[in-house]
């Protein structure tokens, strides 16, 4: 195991704080102990709790400054020893899903579309249902996504022993700076979405990109056309995935003629 500016080069993969992989034992753990001592509630340590959210050295502000500054290194982390430091993707991702979803409903983007629709297409009672079980679960269809573009990414990259489920965190946090991302739309009430569309896809391929060559310790023309095809692919599964769901359930339950 080699050493360059303070990062951990294992398997090939350059893993910042990151203790080898060989220290899990062979039930997959690693001892990992922290004493903490317990005090009894008062006013001073409630107040020093609330100060310990903007904690830079662990939690949540520290979780979005690595994912921001070093998003695949961070991830490398999160699947090693420093895994108590960061909050877990899955929390991540259901905080900042419901935020973009709210700030996508606010948009003026938002509005038009679903303005434009109501104008354009004649809804009967059975579509109207159908669309209210889809808001139901968006979270749900938004999320399925995620297990599908990771189990092309681990296969892709079997030979760096990452196993599917570091594959699921490595996207699932990558999901969460995308649903940051999408915040801006907030803003289109001020400025332009001939601005924000660009903006956002330009961040989207960046940090992706370079969260990928992180994390698989690749070259960024590498990591470029990888997720190229990865992308692709994911999107074409996840699609047919949508119509095979939604034929199942028109088949299931057909709408009732008058």
């Amino acid at each position: 195991m080699a050493t360059k500016n303070g990062e951990c080069l294992v398997f090939g993969l350059a893993m910042t704080y990151v203790r080898h992989m060989s220290d899990f034992d062979k039930k997959g753990e690693l001892q990992y102990t922290e004493e903490r001592t317990i005090r009894r509630l008062s006013v001073k340590n409630f107040f020093a709790s609330i100060l310990e959210a903007f904690n830079l050295e662990r939690g949540a502000i520290y979780t979005l400054k690595r994912l921001f500054t070093a998003p695949g290194h961070m991830v490398l982390d999160y699947i090693g020893a420093g895994r108590y430091k960061y909050v877990g993707p899955f929390k991540l991702l259901v905080i900042s899903t419901a935020l973009a979803l709210l700030a996508i409903s606010q948009s003026e983007l938002f509005e038009r579309f679903s303005s434009n629709f109501k104008e354009d297409i004649t809804v009967n009672s059975d579509i109207t249902s159908f669309f209210a079980q889809i808001q139901s679960y968006v979270n749900l269809i938004i999320w399925a996504y995620i297990p599908i573009v990771s189990l092309f990414s681990w296969a892709l990259n079997k030979k760096l022993k990452l196993n599917y489920a570091e594959n699921l965190a490595f996207h699932t946090y990558f999901f969460v700076l995308s649903n940051i991302f999408t915040l801006m739309f907030i803003l289109d009430f001020f400025i332009s979405n001939w601005v924000l569309l660009p903006v956002n896809l330009l961040l989207f391929l960046f940090f992706y990109t370079w969260m990928y060559k992180q994390f698989f310790n690749k070259g960024w023309l590498r990591s470029w056309f990888e997720l190229i095809g990865i992308y692709a692919i994911g999107n074409l599964i996840y699609l047919l995935v949508l119509i095979g769901a939604v034929v199942s359930y028109l088949t299931l339950f057909p709408p009732v003629e008058n």
